[in-house]
């Protein structure tokens, strides 16, 4: 056998003897708790580890995983934005989000509210996000 074929056998039957370690179910826990009555509906993982969330609130929030487990509100959409639903990075820090005025009861946006929104974290240390 040639030699980068063997490297790869080996680095496999490494790999998978490492993986038939770990004990299934793996082990999970709880690393923030919003608040009562907030629906998280999306996550995403910024650059430096911190995990933003939106669901059915107006709010951008934004947890450290590491540290300070309370989840901090970097942003606040204007009303009528009673949701946030889509979060997406773009480019470096930059997050776009789907917004609108939703009933919570049947999660049914008013027509004509729905919109797109960016949040540019670049330099966000303590404060507000900048949203437009």
């Amino acid at each position: 056998m040639q030699p980068q074929i063997l490297r790869l056998l080996a680095s496999s039957i490494l790999l998978g003897s490492a993986i038939a370690l770990q004990s299934l179910p793996l082990p999970v826990e709880t690393v923030s708790h919003i608040g009562l009555g907030v629906w998280i509906d999306n996550i995403a993982a910024r650059a430096n580890g911190q995990i933003l969330a939106v669901g059915l609130t107006p709010n951008l929030f934004q947890v450290d995983p590491l540290g300070d487990a309370t989840a901090a509100i970097v942003a606040t959409f204007p009303s009528p934005i009673t949701a946030i639903a889509g979060l997406t990075e773009t480019s470096h820090d930059v997050f776009y989000v789907t917004a609108g005025n939703v009933t919570n009861t049947t999660i049914v946006a008013t027509t004509g509210t729905l919109s797109v929104w960016e949040v540019n974290m670049n330099g966000y240390k303590i404060g507000r996000a900048s949203c437009r």
